[in-house]
């Protein structure tokens, strides 16, 4: 499942690796993956469309969103540069249960781990925010 994901990386040509702490400020920075001919999917927004979904998916998130314990990590993104914009590959219902926590006003930085790379991935969007 994670194969491609992997792959994409690679092919986009890694050249660092680095953890950020990133906090509610940080929002508008933060993507989660998509195709590359769809527009950019800013975090807030995808983690509304989950919250608000009526399966398993929406379930998952809820049930991280009511939580009393802060979303714990790892993250993996994509960037070019840091601070971002940045794009999360894996940890997006985990990032949806994140926003939920800070709009409730449970305020507290996530660890990412960013892999900088060259060129977009597959999973990125081509298109500028």
């Amino acid at each position: 499942m994670r194969a491609p994901v992997i792959a994409a990386v690679q092919a986009a040509r890694p050249t660092l690796c680095v953890e950020v702490e990133v906090t509610a400020e940080d929002l508008p920075a933060l993507r989660v993956m998509c195709r590359p001919t769809d527009p950019p999917r800013p975090l807030a927004d995808h983690a509304e469309v989950l919250l608000a979904n009526p399966g398993e998916e929406g379930d998952h998130v809820r049930e991280l969103a009511d939580s009393e314990a802060p979303v714990a990590s790892p993250f993996v993104a994509v960037a070019r540069t840091v601070p971002g914009p940045i794009t999360i590959l894996d940890g997006v219902h985990r990032g949806a249960a994140w926003v939920a926590h800070i709009r409730g006003g449970r305020r507290y930085p996530l660890t990412v781990g960013v892999i900088v790379t060259l060129h977009r991935t597959l999973f990125e969007s081509e298109q500028e925010p």
